[in-house]
């Protein structure tokens, strides 16, 4: 059989897509609505500023918070869909069960750092909260934006595990 009739029909919308990556299309998919709010956001500062209009209050801060969640919420597909930067210099004539092993090692390494990284963000953010750390234009709680990217972070471990052990037992990813 054929690989294309063995594999579900795929689209844009992710169907036919394991359930995990359906959902990762969706975060991919409000991270890209949010970066493209935030690129409209500094552009039209930046378009006030040369009026002579001034900034829009609390611009940069709108940005230095929603910056690390746009990139936890668009990282987990990346990783799913094997769309991160690989080098295959080394590995590139060796069988492929040695590759899927090998990129199975990596994707269980790069799942405990994104858990390291969850941790260190959910502290930071409990603390932030129980601090009441806030922007300094708008006052807006840090601490929620930092426990959203660590929840973000444990999806992307989630996905590399998953993405792993697809690796090692389907051959596939």
């Amino acid at each position: 059989m054929a690989a294309s009739q063995q594999e579900p029909a795929r689209n844009a919308a992710g169907r036919g897509r394991p359930v995990e990556v359906r959902l990762s299309i969706g975060l991919a998919l409000g991270g890209g609505t949010a970066l493209i709010a935030l690129s409209a956001l500094v552009s039209l500062s930046v378009l006030l500023r040369w009026l002579g209009a001034g900034a829009i209050p609390g611009d940069f801060e709108t940005v230095e918070m929603l910056t690390a969640l746009v990139a936890f919420a668009m990282l987990p597909l990346c990783q799913q869909t094997r769309g991160n930067v690989i080098v295959d210099t080394l590995s590139r004539n060796w069988p492929p069960r040695a590759v899927r092993a090998v990129d199975a090692l990596w994707d269980v390494l790069y799942a405990a750092v994104a858990l390291v990284i969850a941790w260190g963000a959910w502290q930071g953010g409990r603390d932030a909260l129980a601090n009441g750390t806030a922007t300094m234009v708008l006052g807006l709680p840090v601490g929620w934006a930092m426990m959203a990217t660590a929840v973000l972070a444990v999806w992307l471990a989630i996905g590399a595990v998953v993405g792993a052990l697809r690796l090692v037992f389907e051959g596939r990813s």
